[in-house]
């Protein structure tokens, strides 16, 4: 028993300095393997660390990943729409303009009485829609009074009649005149008679 534990204690002797110096050679190697970091490295090496996470993606919202569509509008919210109105084109029915004389020249001849005896004188008109587009007189008498009469009236009485409704037409005293007009209107009556509808 003795000679056994002689031989454990020399054997024990022997590998603790083999031990010891094989620690020591471990930490010698993994020192000399590991090169030192100065501050500036450590620096340098939490920067990169830093634009690593920033370059990273965002993370994207699940809508977004899923294709889920845009939420619609809330039930109630006013909206704008445009209406095109168009008017109706109107359809209230033109009635035809009706004239009561008949377009046409026409002739007659108009008298009256003067202090020298009867008169008469002739006339000519063009109607066009019942409007006396033109006229014209003559008027003849033996009597030098009543043909000064008739000269007087006929240079004055066309601005009285011309463009004039027939129907609006009825003249009385003329140029200092005031018995010609009557041989005027009688002739223009027997025109009126002639072109009525």
């Amino acid at each position: 028993m003795n000679a056994t534990l002689k031989r454990i204690a020399i054997l024990v002797a022997a590998l603790v300095p083999v031990a010891v110096i094989a620690v020591l050679v471990m930490r010698d190697t993994s020192e000399s393997i590991a090169p030192s970091l100065s501050a500036d490295d450590v620096g340098k090496t939490e920067q990169v660390a830093r634009d690593r996470d920033d370059e990273k993606p965002e993370p994207s919202s699940p809508a977004a990943e899923t294709g889920t569509p845009a939420a619609a509008p809330v039930a109630g919210t006013p909206t704008s729409v445009a209406v095109s109105v168009t008017e109706a084109p109107s359809t209230v029915p033109v009635t035809p303009q009706t004239f009561d004389y008949t377009d046409g020249t026409y002739n007659a001849t108009g008298t009256y009485r003067s202090p020298a005896g009867m008169e008469s004188v002739a006339i000519a008109v063009v109607l066009k829609s019942d409007i006396v587009a033109e006229v014209s007189f003559t008027g003849t008498s033996p009597n030098s009074t009543s043909q000064t009469m008739m000269n007087m009236f006929s240079s004055g009485y066309k601005a009285l009649v011309v463009g004039k409704n027939i129907d609006d037409v009825q003249l009385s005293k003329v140029s200092g005149s005031s018995l010609t007009p009557q041989g005027f209107n009688d002739a223009l009556n027997a025109i009126k008679t002639q072109a009525a509808v």
